[in-house]
């Protein structure tokens, strides 16, 4: 774009006074090339100023087919930026002579261009001329064409640019016919999240991942990446980050924003707003286009969260998700939310980068303790060790053959709903497409991206007999008992249990948990049940038995005995005396 504006700036020294040159040759005729990066868009020629056109040059100047000359005129000397420079200006000519003699500012000025642009595309009217659909491809770049145009000065501007919301218009173009070739530039910024695996709490995670591993009360640094892009033409840009967090994460308001090598101030530079609930965060950058000339430069924008009790166990995922809204049409300068400037309103044109979806799976392991005959019993704590992995799902999408699809694959590589057109006129289509009769269906798939971690922890079972193990995932798990109840046995051997999952048949759908057979274990709604039973221990003699009331009768007996001996004894001693 900004190549472009510099020829635009040499164009409009072209425009001369309309004494300068008589013409030679027919008006009429002309064609402008207009190559872009993309397809689908559609590009419409009105003409501002009509004239003869010789070598460059555009003489005898008048106001053309393409806008209301008089209006504009009365338009662009209301006009805060440009008004004070056609003051004088009295008709087509002295408005081109304005812009064109030398030494004018606007030879060298993308500002007043814009903005004479901008008063321009008010006062269009009549039919312009469109350019047709465009030849080549994504490897060698698209042309579209307006033909049969006559002399004049002609402002370009892009009536359509297909369906897809992640998407930009071109930013008005201004011409001199003559045959003229431009390139149309519009910049579609992206962004991408990850987990910042240099700074959590899994020792096993290096550098920026998809997924990591955590428990209840650890903290998940977050890092949101994207870059300045080109806002050549804009006079607002928006910038918004909204990041929605699953139920069992709990923002930690901690957001810190970089562009560049600069750190952005809270509240002046940027705001943060949290929705009711707390899952979703909205990041606005404000007053974004002062960065515009930093395009290319890094934005960087990190927070945390924290794993709480909430994160949902079973067969339905954890989702996370982040998009990005931005300005897409730089002919437009909408005036923004009347509560927030810095965010769109209902009518300013933004676009949407794809939301990228990630869903986390989690199971968990509820045991319960239970006598021979099935009653709960309580006191009894019991370890769970092993390896668990953390499973997390990105979903895509494909394009695949189908005889009921309504997709074509153009030679670009990209697809459209649009059927080719075979005929044998100008009107045939069917050079762009790869095939004119296979169809393709769009559908997503779910890639899947998993993590291990060795946990161990211990527990007592409730009053009614349960312990949960919540936050688990596929793995190797062994259950030990380390301290049974009252009057029972410890188990001889440990539990060993194996889990494994598999993926939903749609993405975000429900999972699939199963376990080996032999545990004992089963599946209830994605929670892992197994039922242990505990057995009573052996019965030895108790205190008041006949086993001990016989030591206590020999006991007694014998006090007795010896007792009388004494007596006896002592009696004799007296006689002998």
């Amino acid at each position: 774009m900004k190549v472009m504006k510099k020829a635009f700036a040499l164009i409009l020294t072209l425009i001369m006074a309309c004494t300068m040159y008589l013409p030679v040759m027919a008006a009429g005729n002309h064609t402008l090339t207009i190559n872009s990066d993309t397809s689908g868009h559609t590009y419409q020629a009105y003409q501002v100023f009509a004239g003869n056109y010789f070598e460059g040059v555009l003489s005898n100047v008048t106001w053309g087919t393409g806008v209301n000359g008089d209006s504009l005129l009365a338009a662009l000397k209301a006009d805060e930026t440009v008004g004070s420079y056609f003051a004088d200006a009295e008709n087509a000519a002295d408005v081109a002579e304005v812009m064109s003699h030398e030494g004018s500012p606007f030879t060298d000025n993308s500002t007043l261009l814009d903005a004479f642009a901008n008063v321009v595309s008010g006062y269009l009217n009549g039919a312009p001329a469109t350019s047709g659909d465009p030849s080549g491809s994504a490897d060698t770049g698209f042309v579209y064409t307006i033909s049969n145009l006559a002399d004049g000065y002609y402002f370009v501007n892009e009536a359509e640019m297909g369906n897809d919301d992640n998407n930009a218009y071109t930013k008005f173009m201004l011409q001199v016919i003559g045959d003229t070739t431009v390139n149309a530039k519009a910049d579609v910024p992206s962004i991408d999240k990850k987990i910042d695996g240099d700074h959590d709490s899994d020792d096993n995670t290096n550098g920026d991942v998809s997924e990591n591993n955590g428990a209840v009360g650890d903290s998940v640094p977050y890092k949101v990446t994207s870059s300045v892009p080109d806002m050549d033409g804009y006079e607002k840009y928006f910038f918004v980050v909204t990041d929605t967090l699953s139920e069992g994460l709990t923002f930690n308001n901690d957001v810190a924003i970089q562009i560049g090598a600069e750190t952005l101030t809270p509240d002046v530079d940027y705001t943060v707003e949290t929705s009711a609930d707390g899952q979703t965060v909205t990041i606005t950058l404000k007053n974004f286009i002062q960065y515009k000339d930093q395009e290319g430069d890094s934005i960087l924008i990190t927070y945390s969260a924290t794993i709480d009790e909430d994160a949902v166990i079973g067969t339905e995922g954890n989702k996370n998700s982040v998009d990005l809204i931005y300005s897409n049409n730089p002919n437009v300068n909408p005036g923004g939310d009347p509560d927030n400037p810095d965010k769109p309103g209902p009518d300013s044109p933004t676009g949407t980068t794809p939301e990228k979806e990630t869903y986390t799976y989690v199971t968990g392991i509820e045991l319960k303790k239970v006598d021979p005959e099935g009653n709960a019993l309580t006191g009894a704590k019991f370890r769970i060790t092993g390896d668990k992995l953390n499973i997390v799902l990105v979903n895509e999408e494909i394009f695949r053959e189908s005889e009921n699809g309504t997709y074509y694959r153009l030679k670009d590589g990209t697809y459209t709903t649009t059927p080719p057109v075979i005929s044998d006129d100008e009107s045939d289509t069917s050079h762009l497409y790869d095939s004119t009769t296979t169809k393709y269906e769009k559908v997503e798939v779910v890639n899947k991206e998993t993590s291990k971690e060795k946990i161990s922890t211990e527990g007592y079972v409730n009053t009614n007999g349960i312990l949960t193990f919540k936050g688990l995932s596929a793995g190797e798990y062994t259950i030990t008992e380390l301290v049974s109840p009252d009057g029972y046995n410890l188990l001889d051997n440990p539990i060993s249990i194996t889990i494994s999952w598999s993926a939903p048949q749609a993405p975000g759908g429900d999972c699939s948990w199963t376990v080996n057979p032999e545990s004992g274990a089963t599946v209830d709604n994605g929670i892992i049940k197994i039922t242990v039973e505990n057995e009573k221990g052996s019965t030895l003699p108790e205190t008041g038995g006949i086993g001990t009331t016989i030591f206590y009768i020999i006991g007694i007996c014998l006090m007795l005995g010896a007792g009388v001996l004494l007596v006896v004894k002592i009696r004799m001693s007296g006689k002998n005396r």
